[in-house]
Protein backbone atom coordinates (compact mmCIF):
# COMPACT_ATOMS: atom_id res chain seq x y z
CA UNK A 1 0.00 0.00 0.00
CA UNK A 2 1.38 3.58 -0.49
CA UNK A 3 1.56 6.15 2.20
CA UNK A 4 -1.58 8.15 1.36
CA UNK A 5 -5.02 7.16 1.53
CA UNK A 6 -6.91 8.14 -1.14
CA UNK A 7 -10.57 9.69 -0.26
CA UNK A 8 -13.66 7.56 -1.61
CA UNK A 9 -15.72 9.98 -4.11
CA UNK A 10 -18.97 9.94 -2.90
CA UNK A 11 -20.68 8.69 -6.28
CA UNK A 12 -18.50 6.30 -7.68
CA UNK A 13 -19.26 4.68 -10.74
CA UNK A 14 -20.86 1.20 -10.68
CA UNK A 15 -17.64 -0.65 -12.29
CA UNK A 16 -15.66 0.06 -9.29
CA UNK A 17 -18.01 -0.98 -6.64
CA UNK A 18 -15.19 -3.97 -5.63
CA UNK A 19 -16.91 -4.49 -2.51
CA UNK A 20 -20.83 -5.47 -3.71
CA UNK A 21 -22.47 -7.97 -1.92
CA UNK A 22 -22.34 -11.07 -4.27
CA UNK A 23 -19.36 -10.23 -6.30
CA UNK A 24 -17.33 -12.91 -6.43
CA UNK A 25 -13.92 -11.09 -5.50
CA UNK A 26 -10.86 -12.24 -7.55
CA UNK A 27 -7.40 -13.33 -6.40
CA UNK A 28 -5.72 -10.92 -8.55
CA UNK A 29 -7.26 -7.62 -8.07
CA UNK A 30 -5.19 -5.04 -6.54
CA UNK A 31 -4.26 -5.43 -2.70
CA UNK A 32 -3.73 -1.29 -2.71
CA UNK A 33 -7.70 -1.19 -3.27
CA UNK A 34 -8.36 -3.59 0.05
CA UNK A 35 -6.03 -1.28 1.94
CA UNK A 36 -7.96 1.76 0.98
CA UNK A 37 -11.11 -0.11 2.08
CA UNK A 38 -9.29 -0.96 5.41
CA UNK A 39 -7.75 2.30 6.33
CA UNK A 40 -11.10 4.14 5.89
CA UNK A 41 -12.55 1.07 8.86
CA UNK A 42 -12.95 2.75 11.92
CA UNK A 43 -10.95 0.41 14.04
CA UNK A 44 -7.22 1.51 13.24
CA UNK A 45 -8.33 4.80 14.06
CA UNK A 46 -10.54 4.29 16.83
CA UNK A 47 -8.72 7.02 19.31
CA UNK A 48 -9.23 4.45 22.32
CA UNK A 49 -7.83 1.72 20.70
CA UNK A 50 -5.02 3.66 18.91
CA UNK A 51 -3.22 3.91 22.46
CA UNK A 52 -2.99 0.59 22.44
CA UNK A 53 -1.67 -0.35 19.09
CA UNK A 54 0.35 -3.54 20.33
CA UNK A 55 -3.35 -5.24 20.07
CA UNK A 56 -3.75 -4.16 16.61
CA UNK A 57 -3.65 -6.46 14.10
CA UNK A 58 -1.24 -5.72 11.70
CA UNK A 59 -1.59 -5.17 7.95
CA UNK A 60 0.39 -8.71 7.35
CA UNK A 61 -1.99 -10.70 9.44
CA UNK A 62 -4.99 -9.21 7.46
CA UNK A 63 -3.94 -9.41 4.33
CA UNK A 64 -2.90 -13.42 5.35
CA UNK A 65 -6.31 -13.81 6.29
CA UNK A 66 -7.98 -12.43 3.01
CA UNK A 67 -5.55 -15.03 1.07
CA UNK A 68 -6.83 -17.71 3.42
CA UNK A 69 -10.64 -17.14 2.51
CA UNK A 70 -10.09 -17.56 -0.80
CA UNK A 71 -9.21 -21.02 -0.66
CA UNK A 72 -11.73 -23.44 -2.02
CA UNK A 73 -12.17 -25.09 1.46
CA UNK A 74 -13.59 -21.84 2.82
CA UNK A 75 -16.06 -21.24 -0.05
CA UNK A 76 -18.84 -21.18 2.37
CA UNK A 77 -17.44 -18.77 4.81
CA UNK A 78 -16.35 -16.40 2.07
CA UNK A 79 -19.75 -16.33 0.95
CA UNK A 80 -22.06 -15.58 4.00
CA UNK A 81 -19.09 -13.33 4.82
CA UNK A 82 -19.46 -11.34 1.39
CA UNK A 83 -23.48 -11.88 1.41
CA UNK A 84 -24.60 -11.20 4.81
CA UNK A 85 -21.75 -10.28 7.59
CA UNK A 86 -19.21 -7.75 6.08
CA UNK A 87 -20.57 -4.28 7.45
CA UNK A 88 -20.75 -1.93 4.61
CA UNK A 89 -19.63 -4.95 1.92
CA UNK A 90 -15.83 -4.49 3.10
CA UNK A 91 -14.08 -7.92 3.50
CA UNK A 92 -10.93 -6.55 5.07
CA UNK A 93 -12.15 -3.95 7.59
CA UNK A 94 -14.81 -6.92 8.76
CA UNK A 95 -11.78 -9.59 9.09
CA UNK A 96 -9.95 -7.11 10.61
CA UNK A 97 -12.25 -7.17 13.58
CA UNK A 98 -12.06 -10.92 13.08
CA UNK A 99 -8.82 -10.60 13.45
CA UNK A 100 -8.57 -8.53 16.71
CA UNK A 101 -10.39 -11.05 18.04
CA UNK A 102 -7.88 -13.59 17.64
CA UNK A 103 -5.32 -11.46 18.81
CA UNK A 104 -7.00 -11.36 21.60
CA UNK A 105 -6.33 -15.71 22.21
CA UNK A 106 -2.80 -14.88 21.84
CA UNK A 107 -2.50 -15.65 17.98
CA UNK A 108 -0.02 -14.08 15.87
CA UNK A 109 0.91 -13.74 12.04
CA UNK A 110 -0.08 -16.53 10.51
CA UNK A 111 -2.27 -18.25 13.26
CA UNK A 112 -4.02 -14.95 13.83
CA UNK A 113 -5.52 -15.30 10.10
CA UNK A 114 -6.02 -19.35 11.10
CA UNK A 115 -7.73 -17.70 14.46
CA UNK A 116 -9.97 -15.12 12.59
CA UNK A 117 -11.65 -17.63 10.36
CA UNK A 118 -12.03 -19.75 13.41
CA UNK A 119 -13.97 -17.05 15.05
CA UNK A 120 -15.62 -16.28 11.76
CA UNK A 121 -17.14 -19.92 11.53
CA UNK A 122 -18.23 -19.21 15.43
CA UNK A 123 -19.86 -15.96 13.88
CA UNK A 124 -21.64 -18.40 10.94
CA UNK A 125 -22.84 -21.26 12.75
CA UNK A 126 -24.50 -18.93 15.51
CA UNK A 127 -26.22 -16.58 12.26
CA UNK A 128 -27.61 -20.65 10.73
CA UNK A 129 -28.55 -21.62 14.52
CA UNK A 130 -30.43 -18.45 15.48
CA UNK A 131 -31.79 -17.98 11.38
CA UNK A 132 -30.26 -14.39 11.73
CA UNK A 133 -29.97 -13.68 7.86
CA UNK A 134 -33.81 -13.94 7.70
CA UNK A 135 -34.71 -11.84 10.94
CA UNK A 136 -35.01 -8.53 9.00
CA UNK A 137 -37.49 -10.37 6.02
CA UNK A 138 -39.68 -11.87 8.61
CA UNK A 139 -38.88 -12.97 11.48
CA UNK A 140 -40.90 -15.43 14.05
CA UNK A 141 -42.53 -11.86 16.07
CA UNK A 142 -46.10 -11.92 16.15
CA UNK A 143 -47.73 -8.52 15.35
CA UNK A 144 -47.26 -5.65 18.00
CA UNK A 145 -43.93 -7.78 19.43
CA UNK A 146 -41.84 -4.69 18.71
CA UNK A 147 -44.77 -2.13 20.77
CA UNK A 148 -44.79 -4.94 23.68
CA UNK A 149 -40.77 -5.22 23.47
CA UNK A 150 -40.28 -1.27 23.51
CA UNK A 151 -42.33 -0.54 26.16
CA UNK A 152 -41.12 -2.72 28.14
CA UNK A 153 -37.36 -2.52 27.38
CA UNK A 154 -36.66 1.37 26.52
CA UNK A 155 -34.06 1.06 23.76
CA UNK A 156 -33.21 3.72 20.52
CA UNK A 157 -30.92 3.97 17.15
CA UNK A 158 -30.24 7.69 17.83
CA UNK A 159 -28.33 9.61 15.72
CA UNK A 160 -24.53 9.98 16.03
CA UNK A 161 -21.58 11.32 17.52
CA UNK A 162 -18.97 13.56 16.57
CA UNK A 163 -16.96 10.75 14.80
CA UNK A 164 -19.62 9.16 12.95
CA UNK A 165 -20.37 6.23 15.01
CA UNK A 166 -23.99 5.70 15.73
CA UNK A 167 -25.67 5.90 18.63
CA UNK A 168 -27.83 3.13 21.22
CA UNK A 169 -29.43 4.16 24.01
CA UNK A 170 -31.02 1.97 26.67
CA UNK A 171 -32.08 3.38 29.57
CA UNK A 172 -32.48 0.23 32.31
CA UNK A 173 -33.97 2.19 35.17
CA UNK A 174 -36.79 2.40 32.96
CA UNK A 175 -37.26 -1.10 32.50
CA UNK A 176 -41.36 -2.03 33.62
CA UNK A 177 -40.58 -5.33 35.20
CA UNK A 178 -43.87 -6.71 35.11
CA UNK A 179 -44.25 -5.52 31.36
CA UNK A 180 -41.08 -7.59 30.68
CA UNK A 181 -41.95 -10.73 32.84
CA UNK A 182 -44.59 -11.11 30.82
CA UNK A 183 -43.14 -10.90 27.76
CA UNK A 184 -40.10 -13.09 28.69
CA UNK A 185 -42.74 -15.71 29.05
CA UNK A 186 -44.66 -15.06 25.92
CA UNK A 187 -40.90 -15.53 24.65
CA UNK A 188 -40.46 -18.68 26.23
CA UNK A 189 -43.77 -19.91 24.70
CA UNK A 190 -42.96 -18.67 21.36
CA UNK A 191 -39.27 -20.41 21.52
CA UNK A 192 -41.78 -23.41 21.94
CA UNK A 193 -43.67 -23.07 19.33
CA UNK A 194 -41.62 -21.80 16.77
CA UNK A 195 -38.55 -24.10 17.75
CA UNK A 196 -36.38 -21.04 18.43
CA UNK A 197 -32.80 -21.79 19.67
CA UNK A 198 -33.31 -18.54 22.04
CA UNK A 199 -35.99 -16.85 24.11
CA UNK A 200 -37.93 -14.66 20.94
CA UNK A 201 -37.14 -11.76 23.61
CA UNK A 202 -33.51 -12.16 23.19
CA UNK A 203 -33.74 -12.92 19.48
CA UNK A 204 -35.20 -9.82 19.17
CA UNK A 205 -32.41 -7.64 20.49
CA UNK A 206 -30.08 -9.77 18.05
CA UNK A 207 -32.68 -8.55 15.62
CA UNK A 208 -32.28 -4.90 16.74
CA UNK A 209 -28.41 -5.32 16.65
CA UNK A 210 -28.48 -6.75 12.97
CA UNK A 211 -30.47 -4.08 11.88
CA UNK A 212 -27.66 -1.74 13.33
CA UNK A 213 -24.72 -3.28 11.77
CA UNK A 214 -26.73 -3.88 8.34
CA UNK A 215 -28.92 -1.08 7.67
CA UNK A 216 -27.86 1.64 10.08
CA UNK A 217 -23.93 1.20 9.67
CA UNK A 218 -24.57 0.53 5.69
CA UNK A 219 -26.28 3.63 5.32
CA UNK A 220 -23.41 5.97 6.96
CA UNK A 221 -21.08 3.94 5.48
CA UNK A 222 -22.72 5.21 2.08
CA UNK A 223 -23.19 8.56 3.68
CA UNK A 224 -19.64 9.01 4.89
CA UNK A 225 -18.34 7.95 2.15
CA UNK A 226 -15.81 5.55 4.71
CA UNK A 227 -16.49 1.80 6.19
CA UNK A 228 -19.12 2.92 9.46
CA UNK A 229 -18.25 -0.07 11.66
CA UNK A 230 -18.28 0.96 15.36
CA UNK A 231 -20.55 2.21 17.94
CA UNK A 232 -21.19 4.79 21.01
CA UNK A 233 -23.72 2.81 23.95
CA UNK A 234 -25.31 4.85 26.55
CA UNK A 235 -26.96 2.98 29.15
CA UNK A 236 -28.39 5.21 31.81
CA UNK A 237 -28.80 3.16 35.32
CA UNK A 238 -30.74 5.85 37.46
CA UNK A 239 -33.83 3.81 38.80
CA UNK A 240 -32.12 0.80 39.02
CA UNK A 241 -31.82 -1.41 41.82
CA UNK A 242 -31.50 -4.91 43.43
CA UNK A 243 -35.07 -5.83 42.01
CA UNK A 244 -33.97 -5.75 38.62
CA UNK A 245 -31.69 -8.38 39.61
CA UNK A 246 -34.41 -10.76 40.94
CA UNK A 247 -36.04 -10.84 37.02
CA UNK A 248 -35.45 -12.45 33.93
CA UNK A 249 -33.33 -9.63 33.02
CA UNK A 250 -30.21 -11.20 34.36
CA UNK A 251 -30.95 -14.44 32.22
CA UNK A 252 -31.86 -12.22 29.05
CA UNK A 253 -28.15 -10.10 29.13
CA UNK A 254 -26.65 -13.57 30.26
CA UNK A 255 -28.19 -14.73 26.36
CA UNK A 256 -27.61 -11.58 24.88
CA UNK A 257 -24.05 -11.48 25.68
CA UNK A 258 -23.24 -14.85 24.87
CA UNK A 259 -24.52 -14.82 21.46
CA UNK A 260 -23.69 -11.49 20.64
CA UNK A 261 -19.71 -11.88 21.15
CA UNK A 262 -19.52 -14.33 18.29
CA UNK A 263 -21.95 -12.10 15.72
CA UNK A 264 -20.76 -9.04 15.87
CA UNK A 265 -17.23 -8.89 17.22
CA UNK A 266 -15.69 -5.39 18.10
CA UNK A 267 -18.03 -3.21 17.08
CA UNK A 268 -17.82 -1.04 20.64
CA UNK A 269 -16.39 2.02 20.24
CA UNK A 270 -17.22 3.36 24.02
CA UNK A 271 -20.39 2.57 26.68
CA UNK A 272 -21.27 5.53 28.32
CA UNK A 273 -22.73 4.25 31.89
CA UNK A 274 -24.86 6.95 33.17
CA UNK A 275 -26.37 7.66 37.28
CA UNK A 276 -23.66 4.72 38.43
CA UNK A 277 -24.09 4.51 42.36
CA UNK A 278 -21.49 6.11 43.76
CA UNK A 279 -20.34 2.92 45.36
CA UNK A 280 -20.18 1.32 42.09
CA UNK A 281 -18.79 3.83 40.48
CA UNK A 282 -15.75 4.59 43.18
CA UNK A 283 -15.10 1.35 44.54
CA UNK A 284 -16.96 -1.66 42.86
CA UNK A 285 -15.53 -0.90 39.09
CA UNK A 286 -11.98 -0.04 39.94
CA UNK A 287 -11.97 -4.09 41.31
CA UNK A 288 -13.82 -5.41 38.68
CA UNK A 289 -12.20 -3.18 35.98
CA UNK A 290 -9.01 -4.96 36.78
CA UNK A 291 -10.31 -8.37 35.52
CA UNK A 292 -10.82 -6.75 31.90
CA UNK A 293 -9.44 -6.38 29.06
CA UNK A 294 -7.25 -2.81 28.92
CA UNK A 295 -8.44 -2.20 25.89
CA UNK A 296 -12.40 -2.87 27.35
CA UNK A 297 -11.69 -0.81 30.43
CA UNK A 298 -11.10 2.29 28.78
CA UNK A 299 -14.36 1.58 26.54
CA UNK A 300 -16.10 1.84 29.79
CA UNK A 301 -17.19 5.31 31.31
CA UNK A 302 -18.89 5.21 34.73
CA UNK A 303 -20.54 8.25 35.59
CA UNK A 304 -22.09 9.10 39.33
CA UNK A 305 -23.35 12.52 38.73
CA UNK A 306 -26.01 13.97 36.18
CA UNK A 307 -23.50 17.13 35.47
CA UNK A 308 -20.07 14.77 34.86
CA UNK A 309 -22.56 13.11 32.50
CA UNK A 310 -23.64 16.38 30.74
CA UNK A 311 -20.60 17.13 30.14
CA UNK A 312 -19.01 13.90 28.74
CA UNK A 313 -22.35 13.83 26.13
CA UNK A 314 -21.49 17.32 24.88
CA UNK A 315 -17.62 16.37 24.47
CA UNK A 316 -18.89 13.26 22.15
CA UNK A 317 -22.40 14.28 20.60
CA UNK A 318 -23.75 17.71 19.42
CA UNK A 319 -25.81 19.76 21.79
CA UNK A 320 -28.76 19.00 18.78
CA UNK A 321 -28.14 14.95 18.64
CA UNK A 322 -28.51 14.65 22.38
CA UNK A 323 -31.90 14.13 23.71
CA UNK A 324 -33.84 16.54 25.95
CA UNK A 325 -34.03 13.96 29.32
CA UNK A 326 -30.00 14.22 28.96
CA UNK A 327 -29.69 18.02 28.91
CA UNK A 328 -29.80 17.96 24.80
CA UNK A 329 -31.34 19.69 22.60
CA UNK A 330 -32.91 17.21 20.16
CA UNK A 331 -36.26 17.96 18.69
CA UNK A 332 -37.10 14.72 16.92
CA UNK A 333 -40.52 12.80 17.39
CA UNK A 334 -39.25 10.61 19.63
CA UNK A 335 -37.82 13.10 21.80
CA UNK A 336 -40.87 15.34 21.88
CA UNK A 337 -42.99 12.00 22.67
CA UNK A 338 -40.12 11.75 26.03
CA UNK A 339 -40.38 7.96 25.52
CA UNK A 340 -37.90 5.35 24.19
CA UNK A 341 -39.72 3.36 21.11
CA UNK A 342 -36.55 2.32 19.37
CA UNK A 343 -35.78 5.17 17.79
CA UNK A 344 -34.73 4.84 13.50
CA UNK A 345 -35.82 1.37 13.88
CA UNK A 346 -39.39 2.08 14.82
CA UNK A 347 -39.21 4.43 11.40
CA UNK A 348 -37.64 1.00 9.67
CA UNK A 349 -40.35 -1.14 11.08
CA UNK A 350 -43.34 1.28 10.40
CA UNK A 351 -41.89 1.75 7.02
CA UNK A 352 -41.37 -2.70 6.07
CA UNK A 353 -44.79 -2.59 7.36
CA UNK A 354 -46.36 -0.17 4.92
CA UNK A 355 -44.58 -1.87 2.24
CA UNK A 356 -46.33 -5.29 2.97
CA UNK A 357 -49.36 -3.32 3.50
CA UNK A 358 -48.96 -2.33 -0.23
CA UNK A 359 -48.07 -5.19 -1.45
CA UNK A 360 -51.29 -6.65 0.20
CA UNK A 361 -53.36 -3.89 -1.30
CA UNK A 362 -51.77 -4.42 -5.05
CA UNK A 363 -52.30 -8.33 -4.92
CA UNK A 364 -55.99 -7.78 -3.25
CA UNK A 365 -56.26 -5.07 -6.88
CA UNK A 366 -54.55 -7.79 -9.04
CA UNK A 367 -56.50 -10.44 -7.77
CA UNK A 368 -59.96 -8.32 -8.70
CA UNK A 369 -59.01 -7.46 -12.37
CA UNK A 370 -57.41 -10.88 -13.25
CA UNK A 371 -59.44 -13.41 -11.99
CA UNK A 372 -59.49 -17.64 -12.86
CA UNK A 373 -61.29 -19.14 -15.39
CA UNK A 374 -63.75 -20.82 -12.94
CA UNK A 375 -63.93 -17.68 -10.19
CA UNK A 376 -62.20 -20.02 -8.01
CA UNK A 377 -59.59 -21.83 -9.17
CA UNK A 378 -56.48 -22.22 -7.02
CA UNK A 379 -54.75 -25.61 -9.04
CA UNK A 380 -51.76 -23.48 -10.29
CA UNK A 381 -50.82 -23.70 -6.44
CA UNK A 382 -49.77 -20.18 -7.19
CA UNK A 383 -50.27 -16.83 -5.55
CA UNK A 384 -50.96 -13.36 -6.77
CA UNK A 385 -48.90 -12.36 -3.03
CA UNK A 386 -45.42 -11.26 -4.02
CA UNK A 387 -42.52 -12.24 -1.49
CA UNK A 388 -41.46 -8.67 -0.32
CA UNK A 389 -37.88 -9.26 1.17
CA UNK A 390 -35.44 -6.90 3.00
CA UNK A 391 -32.38 -5.73 0.58
CA UNK A 392 -29.33 -5.29 2.75
CA UNK A 393 -27.55 -1.71 2.22
CA UNK A 394 -25.37 -1.37 -1.29
CA UNK A 395 -21.59 -1.86 -0.47
CA UNK A 396 -19.39 1.70 0.15
CA UNK A 397 -18.79 2.44 -3.47
CA UNK A 398 -14.56 2.76 -3.46
CA UNK A 399 -12.82 3.98 -6.68
CA UNK A 400 -9.73 1.97 -7.61
CA UNK A 401 -6.34 3.74 -8.21
CA UNK A 402 -5.33 3.91 -11.99
CA UNK A 403 -3.08 1.51 -12.98
CA UNK A 404 0.98 2.28 -13.52
CA UNK A 405 2.17 0.12 -15.59
CA UNK A 406 2.74 -3.16 -14.15
CA UNK A 407 1.75 -1.75 -10.69
CA UNK A 408 -1.54 -3.16 -10.46
CA UNK A 409 -0.20 -6.75 -11.47
CA UNK A 410 2.21 -7.37 -9.20
CA UNK A 411 0.28 -5.61 -6.32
Amino acid sequence: PGSATPSPPSAAPADSNLFAHRRPVHERQCLRWWWCCLREGMLRTDPIVQKYPQYLPTEEEVSLTLELIQRPEHKELKKALTEHIAIAGCLPSSLLRFCWQARQDKKFGAECAEGALGWLARCLAVRVKLNVDSLLDNGPFPEKWMEKYMSAMPISFHRTDKQGHPVMIQRLGNVDLEAFKELWLEGEELQAKAGLAVNAVVLFHIRSMEYLTQVVMGAESRKRGRVVDRMLAVMDLEGVGLKHLNSPLKAFFSAVAQNSTPLFPEILHANLVANVPWIVAKAGWPIAKSFLHPVTQDKFCMLSSSAEFKAKLLELMAPEDIPPYFGGKCTCEECAGGALRGGSLWDFEQSRRRGEAAATLEAAAAAKVVQPPNGNDHSTGTSPMRERRYTPPQSLEITPPRSRGGDTEKA
